[in-house]
């Protein structure tokens, strides 16, 4: 008698627990999901599914690819985030749950200021943030700049797919560099780089494998947070919110502390799931 999808779930998730993976289950149900074009419910409704030889061909090379430190989210093209399906790939980051907690503070302070709706979403990756508080917000209208072509290319793909054209504008470009003087947003968002360069060797494998310009920033991995807290008072109306996120718990000090200097009010630290901190608020006076 020939294998079962149940057999092949066990024989990959054992194989991936070997291999040191963090979480060998989640990511063989992911994989072979996607690879055998099922949902991923479906594994368990086809537990006494029988196998062909071709259908192992796509699975074997899944978990290849998964042992060799590639994200899951690279091998089956697609990452959750905020309940909408994005479109992602090698030169994109991926987009972390803890990162949600930034579309939660925008949209608290959008609905209680009853006013807000221009966003501006830097270092916007995939468009993540940006599409997730378009999405909750239907008044919102949101700008995503990013400097680099292949996670451009990202944002821009989900932009469509979730047919937000009309509502969010990707745009090339460092920073504020494509605005235009004088342009003001209500919100300003961003998921920098933020690494320090010196632990670059310590991240693991899946972390190493996306791209290191969205990741490392500098010693301290304050390069491009200092640039924003410098340069986000001159694109922010007045009592606007200004949130970005970071790595390290001498970042919320550091940040802090540069926001108040560039005259921000109600500095604070946002923590995320885990409750570590995870980004910093203020409001621009």
């Amino acid at each position: 008698m020939g294998m079962t999808l149940k057999d092949i779930l066990i024989l990959g998730t054992d194989f991936l627990k070997k291999k040191g993976v963090e979480t060998p289950r989640l990511d063989c149900e992911l994989m072979f999901a996607h690879a055998l074009g099922l949902k991923r419910l479906d594994l368990y409704t086809k537990y006494n599914m029988p196998m062909a030889e071709k259908d192992l061909v796509p699975l074997r090379n899944a978990l290849s690819r998964r042992v060799a430190g590639e994200p899951v989210a690279y091998i089956i093209g697609k990452k959750a985030f905020y309940g909408l399906t994005l479109d992602v790939g090698p030169g994109v980051l991926v987009p972390q749950p803890d990162t949600e907690v930034l579309v939660d503070k925008a949209l608290d302070f959008m609905r209680k200021s009853g006013t807000a709706t221009r966003v501006l979403d830097l270092c916007a990756g995939s468009g993540a943030i940006g599409l997730a508080i378009a999405v909750n917000n239907p008044d919102s209208r949101v700008t995503a700049i990013e400097i680099d072509d292949k996670a451009l290319g990202f944002c821009s793909k989900n932009i469509q797919n979730l047919n937000m054209n009309d509502r969010i504008a990707c745009l090339k470009g460092d920073l504020f560099q494509p605005l235009e003087a004088g342009q003001k947003f209500d919100v300003i968002v961003s998921n920098p780089p933020y690494i320090k360069d010196g632990d670059r060797d310590g991240l693991p494998a899946e972390v190493r494998a996306e791209p290191g310009r969205a990741l490392f920033a500098g010693t301290d991995g304050m390069d491009i947070i200092r640039r924003i807290a410098d340069e986000a008072g001159a694109f922010l109306n007045p009592g606007g919110l200004l949130c970005v996120e970071i790595g390290y718990a001498d970042q919320v000090v550091s940040l802090i502390g540069l926001l108040r200097a560039r005259g921000f009010d109600k500095c604070g630290q946002v923590d995320d799931l885990g409750h570590r901190p995870r980004a910093v608020s203020a409001i621009r006076i």
